[in-house]
């Protein structure tokens, strides 16, 4: 009797400790298991496919139809709004590479870009202000746009606005400005501007 009592604990102590036992299975048991898939990239815009691949064929010094080519993806993804394929269509207006020059055509691009914020169109349009490309030139909306421009990050922008606060082009001259602007622009990697902020500081 004590014995068949004595069974009895082992066994219902043995299956409460199966029960306990978590179920911890082996590396080997979760080798054919499958694995959760990497979230793919979101695709791009059929826009910004055809304003990536124009900027390939450019980047490779494209000529010939390559070139024609890439104009005509450029003139396709402005067309569907892409900013960055405005500024580069512009470009090609401005300096007349790979389509007949149209200087004109080149600021309403950039002015469209800018308008959405784009910081490399307010440069590009603040250099047209400057030199007079394809509108007439007003050394104070060159600043403005330059200011724009550097105020969305662009080195090159931040180093005209420090140019034209020690010149006077458009504003009025000022050393400090300069200087804060050169020091921007230095600590964002322009290397002109660190070297005219050293001159200025050393006055």
């Amino acid at each position: 009797m004590k014995t068949t009592r004595y069974l009895a604990i082992l066994t219902v102590a043995a299956l409460l400790g199966a029960c306990a036992k978590p179920d911890a299975s082996s590396p080997a048991d979760n080798a054919g298991a499958p694995q959760a898939a990497a979230p793919a990239a979101p695709a791009l815009s059929e826009a910004d496919q055809a304003y990536q691949d124009a900027k390939r064929l450019l980047d490779a010094n494209a000529q010939g139809q390559q070139l024609t080519d890439a104009v005509n993806l450029l003139l396709k993804s402005s067309a569907a709004g892409n900013g960055d394929a405005k500024v580069l269509l512009a470009k090609l207006y401005r300096d007349g590479v790979g389509i007949a020059p149209n200087p004109p055509e080149a600021v309403n691009l950039l002015l469209s870009a800018a308008a959405s914020g784009n910081a490399a169109a307010a440069y590009e349009l603040g250099l047209s202000y400057e030199k007079g490309l394809g509108i007439e030139k007003n050394p104070g909306e060159a600043l403005n746009n330059y200011l724009k421009a550097a105020q969305g990050g662009n080195k090159d922008a931040m180093f005209k606005v420090a140019e034209a606060f020690r010149t006077g082009a458009g504003t009025a001259a000022s050393n400090e400005e300069a200087t804060n602007w050169y020091r921007k622009a230095a600590d964002a990697g322009h290397e002109e501007a660190a070297l005219k902020l050293k001159e200025l500081e050393s006055k």
